[in-house]
């Protein structure tokens, strides 16, 4: 896919809580300036330097005990911030610029640090860094955004389609890079964007952008899944849509319905937008190595 020019980002509308919101805590200011200077182009900050200046809030927080295993409510409030405003920022940096792919190395970077296993939540012990404990919630919060059917817009001024896609283009880099491993997300995007009938032009751009992303980013591993007929967690939550009528999961029967789907679907997108949702069927089939 394409990259856009390297451009500094306007992220106030992470730091606007609304018209009677007094702004951030002072520890959201800090994770905050670290997660602004590593999405905005130039040398404020490296990945590698960005990752180190976070853990280093945690382990210096002014709330941690001498008997740090014990500070696991210290840790968990921690990290639920970090990650509310990770999500943020991902919201409002464009799908295609290298911002996305400064905070995927910041990640890179952060999981190979550690601060200890902490029981978060009731749940086993995760490990800080490696398991990025509590960020699967907090991703899985900004996973409820629908498009309001509007066939007299572009989709870029639909509420919230821009932030949805960027959001789906990071985590589908996470999942692409092996960060994680959350086999539900691309599985949803894609039943959401193939598994339905076609709507109006507006909501087939989104859907073939937000397609593409994880073709490109975590296409691969999507097809390796599929060959794989890799089981999940939970087959209720991943079973087909109204027009796909196989087993729940991955499975290249699947695959192969997506993929016819994309082809289809590039029909029935605007001009606009058309080279990518092409695109996406181009990319799967390089996927598949053909």
């Amino acid at each position: 896919m394409n990259i856009a020019a390297d451009e500094r980002l306007n992220l106030t509308a992470v730091t606007n809580r609304g018209e009677n919101a007094s702004g951030l805590s002072g520890q959201e200011e800090k994770l905050f300036k670290v997660l602004y200077d590593v999405v905005q182009p130039g040398d404020a900050i490296t990945p590698d330097g960005a990752a180190e200046q976070i853990n280093e809030y945690l382990r210096s927080h002014p709330n941690r005990s001498e008997e740090r295993q014990e500070d696991t409510e210290v840790v968990g409030d921690f990290l639920g911030c970090l990650w509310s405003l990770l999500t943020s920022v991902v919201e409002y940096t464009p799908y295609n610029h290298p911002g996305q792919d400064r905070l995927i190395a910041t990640m890179q970077s952060l999981i190979k640090r550690t601060e200890g296993s902490y029981a978060i939540w009731g749940q086993s012990a995760l490990q800080v860094w490696p398991d990025l404990p509590l960020l699967g919630p907090c991703v899985r919060e900004k996973w409820n955004w629908a498009a309001t059917p509007s066939f007299n817009k572009a989709y870029h001024e639909m509420p919230g389609a821009k932030e949805w896609i960027n959001t789906n283009a990071f985590t589908a880099r996470l999942i692409g890079a092996k960060i994680v491993n959350w086999e539900t997300f691309p599985i949803w995007a894609l039943r959401e964007a193939f598994e339905e009938p076609f709507r109006s032009v507006a909501e087939n751009d989104i859907h073939a952008l937000v397609a593409a992303q994880w073709t490109f980013h975590a296409g691969k591993l999507i097809y390796e899944l599929s060959v794989e007929e890799s089981l999940v967690e939970n087959p209720r939550i991943t079973k087909g849509g109204s027009l796909f009528d196989g087993e729940s999961g991955f499975n290249i029967k699947r695959w192969a319905f997506w993929k016819k789907r994309a082809e289809e679907l590039s029909t029935e997108v605007s001009d606009e937008v058309r080279w990518i949702a092409s695109a996406v069927f181009e990319k799967m089939s390089e996927n598949e190595g053909k």
